[in-house]
Formats: structure tokens, sequence, C-alpha cells
């Protein structure tokens, strides 16, 4: 999926001083250990570069222990990674069937992975928008009050004309405030943040801003034949209402909506208008239909029963972990979870080397902290590829190299079990109990 992220540019010490210091543009950086005992370097040839040593074109250069051990505590102690407003939305859940059904809880995870990674000097905006101006909704409420006065009232709405309807608008209104209630409390059983919940029917409170899109814009009423709102209309609806400050939005959507998308791009790019707004995609879940989360507990726990070896896992741990490891582009299904064993291995290895008692030494790991010092730059990578499962498999890695090697000072190892620490926290797997490679936590459904 297309992302533009003009104007999140990355805030750290470590990648501003590699990039300066040696001339280097449109490459990814790495740490490589076949060569002169570890040194830092590219993933591809780059003889641009400046102050390093060529091995077959690719570059090789060291940086200070100081930048390291900067870089990894800036991002132990949260110092902000990107200088611009951020405003992360999921959402268009309509208020008479406002649970998320099992296969969008993919959605609210990789949400609150976003939201945790997205650290800023300014502000962020976690927004969740509640499609109460649907159509279908509307018709909802007009069957229950055996009214036969849908279209027009959703032509009020989008015009920001007062219903006289008092039942109607009670009804409305009380549905909307259910809705938010019931997706609360969802929330709070998955152990996931509150966001902002936004009525989309407000959104349309600014008539000079709608008479702008849809008539200066889209060119037509922005209506589909059914009557629902067409999608490129309610994307700039949102972003418009929301943008100043050269804002950068950040929208999670299916894959399956990859050409509404890139219609939403061609307007905003044959009108110029000033958004860098972006798409975060994901694959869609099959098999997970259920909208009642106290059944997902009994599906999940069978299906884990007889297809991972009777696996002490609950719901909500399970769920973390299969979002967090997988990536985005791949669909997930229900009824085969033959990929989780691998995220489980290495969701094991991070907690092996959070356990594994270190050899105090002398000696500095120096391979070991070149590579945590990337951790800002694979949060950054992870966000730009709209994979967080990057920054996982990064992790892993570091992991698995303590266990090979876990000697390290008094001082390094407790940096190192800090960086573990909020590393997790940034994956919304910190509070995972495990024992024993097997994951055990107080059932909630």
């Amino acid at each position: 999926m297309k992302k533009n992220y003009q104007n999140l540019k990355i805030n750290s010490e470590l990648i501003n001083y590699i990039f300066s210091n040696h001339n280097l543009s449109n490459v990814r950086i790495i740490y490589d250990t076949k060569y002169n005992g570890g040194s830092f370097s590219t993933d591809r040839p780059f003889t641009e570069a400046c102050n390093c040593d060529f091995i077959n074109g690719y570059p090789h250069f060291l940086v200070d222990r100081d930048i390291v051990i900067n870089e990894i505590n800036n991002f132990i102690n949260d110092k902000p990674l990107y200088n611009t407003d951020i405003v992360l939305r999921y959402g268009d859940t309509h208020p008479h069937k406002p649970i998320p059904n099992l296969a969008q809880t993919r959605n609210l995870y990789i949400n609150e992975i976003l939201r945790r990674m997205l650290t800023t000097s300014k502000s962020l905006e976690n927004i969740y928008l509640i499609g109460d101006i649907s159509i279908s909704n509307i018709n909802y409420i007009c069957n229950q009050l055996n009214i036969d006065k849908a279209d027009m009232f959703f032509k009020n709405i989008l015009n920001n004309i007062k219903i006289s309807d008092i039942e109607f608008s009670d009804l409305f209104n009380k549905n909307n405030k259910i809705a938010i209630s019931s997706i609360s409390k969802l929330l709070n059983n998955l152990s996931l943040s509150y966001p902002k919940f936004i009525l989309e029917s407000s959104l349309y409170h600014n008539q000079e801003l709608y008479n702008f899109v849809h008539n200066g814009i889209i060119c037509e009423d922005g209506l589909k034949k059914n009557g629902e709102i067409k999608y490129s209309l309610q994307e700039l609806m949102y972003a418009l209402n929301f943008n100043a400050n050269n804002k950068t939005f950040i929208s999670l959507i299916g894959s399956n909506q990859s050409m509404h998308v890139m219609n939403v791009y061609k307007i905003i790019e044959n009108n110029n208008l000033n958004l860098d707004y972006n798409f975060f995609s994901y694959g869609i879940c099959k098999n997970g239909k259920e909208r009642d989360y106290t059944k997902w507990d009994d599906f999940l726990q069978s299906q884990l029963a007889t297809k991972l070896n009777n696996m002490n896992i609950t719901t909500e741990s399970f769920l973390r972990l299969l979002y967090c490891g997988s990536s985005n582009i791949k669909e997930l299904d229900f009824n085969n979870f033959v990929n989780f064993n691998n995220i489980f291995k290495k969701y094991n290895n991070i907690n092996m080397s959070r356990n594994i008692k270190n050899k105090i030494t002398s000696n500095v790991n120096t391979n070991l902290l070149n590579k945590m010092s990337l951790v800002n730059y694979y949060i950054d990578l992870s966000i730009r590829m709209g994979e967080q499962h990057i920054f996982f498999d990064y992790l892993n890695s570091i992991a698995i190299d303590y266990i090979h090697n876990n000697s390290l000072s008094n001082k390094d190892y407790e940096l190192f079990n800090e960086f573990l620490k909020k590393s997790l926290d940034k994956l919304n797997l910190l509070d995972i109990n495990y024992e024993e490679k097997v994951v055990k936590c107080k059932r909630k459904f």
C-alpha cells in the first residue's frame, strides 16, 4: 500500500550521524558480523559512501560507543522519535452492530502497537470513528420506530439540518452512546487503550467543507447507488476536518480496500491537497465472523487444544502474539494456526534471553550493543513498511545473539534488560506471563 509520510522524519542521533557522516541515502542500515569482527553496513552496495571501508562495494564503518549507548538510552527513555502532529485512526464501526467481529480484532491490536511505537514531541491523536451516518444504521433505527423516513433523515444529517422527529433523534443519540460503551468494554477486555471516539455525523457539521469536498473535489454527490457515502467522500471529510499544522495521518484499513485507497490518493494529487495521508493495510482474517467476544475464548481454545498440542495460552495472549508476529500482507485463518508455532518460538527466545543468567565480564559485547542501537531505526522501518513484525523479528535476533553469548558487564546487562522490557512494551507483549516456554495468563473470557 502506498505510504507518503511526507512529514514523518526520524529524530535519531545514531541514524542522523550515520547518514550524514558516511554520505548515505536511499539504503537500509544493517549491522554485519561477517567481516572485521562486526561493523555497520548497508543492505546493498553503495560506492558513494565516505569515511568507511568497502567490501564488494558495501560500505563498512563503526560508530563511537557514546553514540551507541545514547541511542539505546533515548529509546528506553521514550525520547520522541518524531517532531510532527500525528493522527492514528481506526474505525467506521456502525452503531447498530458496534462490536467488531473476531477477524476485525486484527485492526485493534495493530492500532495498539502503532500507538505505542509512534512517539512524537507534538500531539498524537488516536481516533476511533463511529459510522453513525451510514444509511444502514439510519434504516435500522427507522425500522425500530416503524417509520419510512430513512432517506430524508440521512440527507438531513448529511446537510447538517436539524431533525424534528424527537423519537428518531433520541434513539439515534442513544444508539451512539451504547455503541461507544460496548466498544469501550471490548477494548477493556482485550487490554487495549481507549481512543478518542468521533461520531462521523459530527464531521458534517462543517457544511462549508462538505460543499467544498463533494462539489469542488469529487464533482459528484459523493453517494453510491445504494445511498451509502462513497469511500472518497468519507476519507476526505475526515482528513480535512482534522488537517492542521502539517499533521501526518495514518488510517488502518483492510487490504481488500486498495482500489478505494488509490482513488483517494488520486483525488488528493489531482486537487493539490496538502495532506500527508497514509494507509496502513493488513490482510483479512478468515473464519472469524463471530461478534460475541464471550464466544471467542471457547472457539479459539478448542482450536489451540487440537492444533497446537494443548498450548496453555489465553485467547487475548494468543491474539496479541499472532498479530504482532504476522506479516500484514498475509491473510490469517482462524482454522489454521500452522504459522503460529514459529511466532511462539520467537517469543520464547525473547523470554529466554530475559531469564538466562548473565556471565559477568569486563569485556564489552560490542556486536550486541551495536545491534541494539538500531532499535529506533527498526521501529521507524516497521511503521514505514506497515509491518510491525519487522520489529518483532529484530527483537528475536537480539535475543538469539544474547542467548549465544550471554556475557555482559553489569552496567550493559542492566541496559539490555531495560531494552528488552521497553521493546516488549512497544509490541504490547510486556504483560504476557510465561513459564517454562508456556504462556500462562488468568483467563479473561
